[in-house]
């Protein structure tokens, strides 16, 4: 934690020209998290087209009985005042000084960095307020599946709709329950986070933490172990060079033969063909690239749903 703490110092005295509260964590986004935010290509955007559509990353847990909206709220705000990167927003364009290349990729400087900015609780002005939707749905447990289940094909495409990274918060929580329900009748959340802030490991453990505030608030009345504050987690290149060092810095001698050997393992895997789940293998002719025709335009090359944020369509298979 100590040299967390360090790390997360010595990233706010940046030089940037912006005002961040004192007691602000910040940290500059990993090559991961770049990809996923996503950073734009500006020479592209410059161009006329379209921005980089962001990555969501979406998980839902089936609870057997239905919280409050006022215990889920509480248990929401207690989350996000635990962990950071839920209350946080992203800070810079990660615009190089120049590009050295014809191709205009190979950049030099980064006055700019795209940068999580995390204000202090007193400071922040997220709450569950930003992050909650309750969603009331009529029927029966498989209409709630239903529904909880289309949303989910539709947040997985999306992003602009739903968050701008420079404002925040980077995530959200939508509970499914059914209009006729009582407290003993099942319902769903859904989380759907800018895949920069989440992996599924993360999404499990904020969808304990959350659920585990919510058991403790219906049995005590209150949250009585509130979790530890945590720092902001550190970037994987951090995990695996060290602190603050970042890929654009690393020379052929910081590499072993493994790690090469690793590198060219997942770069080889582009070149094999993808795994197809078609939602129905009787949609012959879908025009959404569910069905089998779409699942046989995509390993041909093509990308039947479109390749902007507007026009992707993923192929979602639930089990």
């Amino acid at each position: 934690y100590q040299s967390v703490e360090q790390m997360s110092d010595t990233l706010q005295s940046s030089d940037a020209d912006v005002s961040i509260p004192a007691g602000t964590q910040t940290r500059t986004l990993g090559s991961q998290e770049l990809l996923m935010l996503p950073r734009q290509y500006k020479p592209s955007l410059d161009k006329g087209n379209a921005a980089f559509p962001q990555m969501s990353h979406c998980s839902t847990a089936i609870l057997s009985s239905t919280p409050t909206v006022e215990v889920l709220s509480q248990a929401v705000d207690e989350a996000m005042a635990s962990h950071p990167l839920l209350r946080c927003y992203v800070q810079g364009d990660g615009e190089p000084t120049k590009r050295t290349d014809l191709f205009q990729m190979v950049r030099e400087g980064e006055p700019n960095p795209c940068t999580f900015v995390c204000p202090p609780l007193e400071e922040t002005n997220f709450s569950s307020k930003n992050v909650l939707s309750i969603v009331d749905v009529e029927g029966d447990r498989d209409a709630l599946d239903s529904s909880w289940k289309s949303k989910f094909a539709t947040n997985i495409d999306s992003g602009s709709d739903w968050c701008n990274v420079n404002n925040g918060p980077l995530w959200k929580v939508e509970l499914y329950r059914l209009s006729d329900g009582g407290k003993d009748s099942p319902c769903a959340l859904m989380f759907t986070f800018n895949h920069a802030i989440s992996d599924q490991g993360s999404a499990n453990m904020v969808t304990d933490h959350i659920v585990s505030n919510m058991a403790a608030i219906e049995k005590d009345g209150s949250i009585k172990n509130k979790a530890v504050k945590k720092y902001v987690p550190i970037a994987m290149e951090d995990f695996i060079l060290g602190l603050n060092k970042r890929f654009s810095d690393v020379n052929t001698d910081d590499f072993s033969l493994d790690t090469v050997k690793y590198v060219a393992g997942k770069a080889a895997e582009g070149f094999r063909s993808p795994v197809i789940l078609p939602d129905d293998p009787n949609a012959n002719d879908k025009e959404d690239g569910s069905g089998i025709l779409g699942a046989l335009t995509i390993i041909s090359g093509n990308a039947p749903g479109g390749e902007s944020g507007e026009e992707r369509r993923s192929t979602a298979q639930f089990c």
